[in-house]
């Protein structure tokens, strides 16, 4: 992460986690200095990360949550001057999956993700609200650790905020959001179909209309091997509305512990990366492109800006070749269902 306060060198410091020798270290992004270091209590964990970052009294401030139960969060504050002051201790009571919090716009809580896993007390929350001034909790999310793939509630990553909406993704294929109250919570809606892990979340506002990105990590390992997918929804408030739900027919490269994405750049297009180490043959990765659909039209299959029997031919090909650009409905299968909806699109012209 880099910060927004110049250091006493004049300039911003990145804030890195050395997860091998369980350190945070500020270091001056110019110089590469390193202009202070902290250690958190614990020992060495694999997928800690930081998050969110803030600013307090005109310095920055650094959340961390870590991948532990034996220590849940810290906020330093950076001095600027080569020190840091520990602001607080506190957060959650269990340990989150390459995730951390992710602050309230504008800021004031933090809400971290973690496994509803049993810490020797019984089975803890899954998502937590968080105090950003002391670290106290303001409310937590019963996971219904065990209760059944139709209700528990496991997330895997950092979720995504927007203005009192809070999103979370996880384990049997949860999708859902909740509303921040103050000190309470309500759950808006949820989408589920109970089968595989989301592992990424992001949200983005389109002219007042707000959509949900959700990636899959599918199983690289599985035989045959389950591709990843994304799942795109529009939040209606008390429900939702599936706008795409797809594998790119079987040809999403899946990854291993969350390592795909679902960024949103500023003119609307998800970026999603595929592949993983843990397997071979997906080791090269790939990245997917969702473009918006925008002023586009289907029909002018070619792009040549006229719809004309050239992009009849043009989609026939892409067809025949089971290219995942003729997937037509959306459906993530290739089949004739795709042919009639071009030709519906292409007789309606542009």
């Amino acid at each position: 992460m880099i910060g927004s306060v110049p250091n006493t060198n004049g300039n911003l410091n990145l804030y890195v986690h050395d997860r091998t020798n369980n350190q945070i270290h500020a270091v001056d992004s110019v110089t590469g200095a390193v202009m202070w270091s902290y250690t958190p209590i614990g020992d060495p964990v694999p997928f800690g990360k930081m998050g969110p970052i803030w600013t307090e009294g005109g310095r920055d401030v650094i959340g961390y949550f870590a991948n532990t139960p034996v220590f849940p969060g810290v906020a330093l504050k950076d001095n600027g001057d080569g020190t840091n002051t520990e602001l607080w201790i506190g957060g959650p009571e269990n340990f989150n999956w390459i995730g951390s919090g992710a602050a309230s716009t504008p800021g004031g809580t933090i809400y971290v993700n973690t496994f509803t896993d049993d810490n020797g007390d019984g089975p803890t929350p899954t998502l937590w609200a968080i105090d950003a001034t002391d670290g106290t909790v303001n409310w937590a999310v019963d996971g219904h650790r065990g209760e059944g793939s139709d209700v528990e509630l496991n997330f895997f990553t950092r979720p995504a905020v927007m203005g009192d909406r809070v999103y979370c993704v996880g384990g049997f294929g949860v999708v859902t959001c909740f509303v921040d109250n103050g000190g309470s919570y309500t759950q808006a809606w949820e989408w589920r179909d109970e089968a595989g892990e989301f592992t990424t979340v992001s949200v983005v506002d389109v002219d007042g209309d707000t959509y949900v990105h959700a990636v899959r990590q599918g199983d690289p390992n599985a035989d045959p091997m389950v591709p990843g997918e994304i799942l795109v929804l529009r939040d209606d408030g008390g429900s939702f509305t599936e706008i795409l739900h797809t594998d790119l027919s079987g040809t999403m490269l899946p990854t291993l512990y969350g390592n795909n994405s679902a960024t949103v750049d500023p003119d609307g297009n998800v970026w999603v990366a595929g592949g993983t180490w843990a397997n071979a043959a997906f080791k090269t990765g790939e990245i997917y492109k969702f473009a918006p659909a925008g002023d586009d039209c289907y029909a002018d299959f070619n792009g040549d800006s006229s719809v004309n029997t050239q992009d009849v031919l043009a989609f026939l090909n892409a067809w025949n070749a089971d290219d995942p650009s003729s997937d037509c409905n959306g459906d993530s299968s290739i089949n004739t269902q795709d042919v009639l909806c071009f030709l519906n699109l292409w007789n309606a012209g542009c």
